[in-house]
């Protein structure tokens, strides 16, 4: 199961985009994350990003996938005990991001 890929949505500035990419655990949480290759909009390699499934927001970044799972871990070690109060922050953000979208197209 270690090549088994998935399709989830990040956050882009004011946009979601669907990226395909592995689901992967952090240590020290128990939330979902994703690990994907991102990409220039000309298709040329930029790195890797971890990103948390639920609200779409970036955790961790690198030029492989190890510096970029690495850096996603010192960014959950920062936020510590906090971490609960960010990733709630950060799904609050997707809902309003995405209740917006839907009133620009409107719906």
């Amino acid at each position: 199961m270690k090549d088994v890929k998935i399709y989830y949505e990040v956050v882009v500035g004011e946009q979601l985009t669907t990226v395909c990419g592995e689901c992967i655990r952090l240590p020290y949480t128990n939330a979902s994350f994703g690990i994907h290759a991102r990409h220039s909009a000309l298709g040329e390699f930029q790195g890797w990003t971890v990103t948390h499934l639920l609200s779409g927001a970036c955790f961790g970044e690198g030029g492989t996938k190890t510096a970029a799972f690495r850096n996603a871990v010192e960014h959950v070690r920062k936020y510590g005990s906090e971490m609960p109060s960010v990733l709630a922050r950060a799904i609050e953000f997707r809902a309003q991001l995405e209740s917006a979208l839907v009133a620009a197209q409107g719906g």
